[in-house]
């Protein structure tokens, strides 16, 4: 057994704001991803500081075979994009997005991951310590979801900077028919929408998995987590009950009632803040984000009443014809070259938000599976490397990212998807302790 060191308080400072650039990629510079200088000053600190130890983490079969399936996949989807802009001249702008999307963001995600992996190697710390910078920096991004929320005055700057700095429409566009700005978007990050979800979701599972088997105090840590999630992305509220009721399925299989008992008062509890939450903000200022939010239940479980539950219902628009047609022909086989999230300024009559979809059409059938094979990988690696409540956590984590994919790509680089590889890659890492194994 590796013996662990316990990360000083500045270092948990450093990493817990290394963490949150990271996953949340703050638009603090204007038309600049700050994913891009951080992945800079890691690849610096690679080449200088820690090259002795970057090479054994390369070395390792999972991180050199899972970017070696990812270069494979870099390799054929660069040769469809480039013959895609020489058929399809009118789709250059929307496939330069991607190329800067696959070729640049991407790799500087990688970066940043064999960064941290090779750091956090070399000063021996424990799984757990690592999972706490992951969840501190959850914390950091509450704390300005928090102040957003009582506060409509800096919610309103962190949305103005927001848009100026990422250019992106969807925080001056209009959800439900009611203003987002109203009902949606508090905090700061680089997306506030369902992949944001996904990364406070996850974080608010992990969180509650080590509450109830570790220490209590992260059980207020989870639902602070919850709270971040409701306000900006009801996918992440979905993701948590699925992470508590496997829990519970888990602990009923292994006949663990002390656990099971608190997963059930957890669930309990989450029922009667709604409970209240009805009460209070129903009959405040808060009203639209709290029917914004009831409404995005409600059209969940419209899924399995088969109810429409609105004029523009969620469930209603995922699950139609038009958000799940599929290429013909060759492009079938092996992509046209740019994905579908958009009608591409009136160039498609259709749109899709969903994850498989958008892949198809962009690389086909062929690329879709590439670009699978890599997460695919890690998922088997992991699971193989796991025992006891650690496979249910890997399970967990297997079972929500192919249920994202339907409502986005999460390929692609998210808040989540930085979170989702260090949690499948530390596993595996010599030097990081496995002293919580649990």
């Amino acid at each position: 057994m590796i013996k662990t060191k316990s990360p000083t308080y500045s270092e948990n400072i450093y990493f817990a704001l290394y963490t949150f650039i990271l996953m949340f990629a703050p638009p603090i510079l204007s038309q600049v991803n700050i994913l891009i200088p951080l992945a800079m000053f890691s690849l610096i600190m690679l080449l200088t500081k820690y090259y002795k130890v970057v090479h054994r983490i390369l070395e390792l079969r999972i991180v050199k075979n899972t970017m070696l399936l990812y270069l494979f996949f870099l390799l054929y989807a660069i040769v469809v994009m480039l013959i895609s802009m020489g058929i399809n001249y009118e789709f250059t702008s929307v496939i330069v997005k991607d190329i800067y999307r696959y070729f640049i963001l991407i790799p500087a995600m990688w970066v940043s991951i064999i960064y941290l992996l090779s750091v956090f190697s070399f000063k021996k710390y424990g799984k757990k310590d690592i999972i706490n910078f992951f969840l501190m920096a959850g914390i950091l991004e509450f704390i300005l979801v928090l102040l957003s929320f009582i506060n409509p005055n800096i919610k309103q700057m962190f949305i103005s900077v927001m848009y100026k700095n990422t250019g992106q429409q969807v925080f001056l566009a209009k959800t439900l028919n009611v203003d987002s700005n109203t009902v949606r978007f508090f905090g700061f990050a680089n997306t506030l929408l369902d992949s944001f979800g996904y990364c406070m979701g996850v974080l608010a599972v992990v969180a509650m998995f080590l509450g109830i088997i570790y220490r209590k105090r992260y059980i207020i840590i989870s639902f602070c987590l919850l709270f971040s999630t409701a306000l900006n992305s009801r996918t992440g509220v979905l993701i948590f009950l699925i992470g508590l009721l496997l829990m519970l399925s888990f602990f009923v299989i292994r006949g663990d009632f002390k656990p099971l008992f608190w997963v059930l008062g957890i669930l309990a509890v989450v029922g009667l803040l709604f409970i209240i939450g009805n009460q209070v903000f129903s009959a405040s200022a808060s009203n639209q984000t709290w029917t914004w939010i009831i409404s995005g239940i409600n059209s969940i479980l419209s899924i399995f009443t088969g109810e429409s539950t609105s004029t523009y219902d969620v469930a209603d628009v995922l699950f139609s014809e038009s958000f799940w047609v599929l290429p013909k022909g060759i492009n079938l086989i092996v992509g046209s070259g740019y994905e579908v999230t958009s009608s591409l300024n009136g160039l498609l009559t259709f749109h899709s938000d969903v994850g498989y979809i958008n892949l198809i059409w962009q690389f086909g059938i062929i690329g879709f599976l590439m670009i699978l094979s890599p997460y695919i990988y890690m998922f088997n690696y992991a699971i193989k490397k796991s025992k006891g409540l650690n496979s249910f956590f890997y399970l967990f984590l297997i079972v929500i990212f192919f249920f994202v994919m339907i409502k986005f790509d999460a390929t692609s680089y998210t808040p989540g998807t930085p979170l989702l590889i260090m949690l499948l890659l530390i596993v595996n890492i010599e030097g990081i302790g496995n002293e919580n194994e649990y």
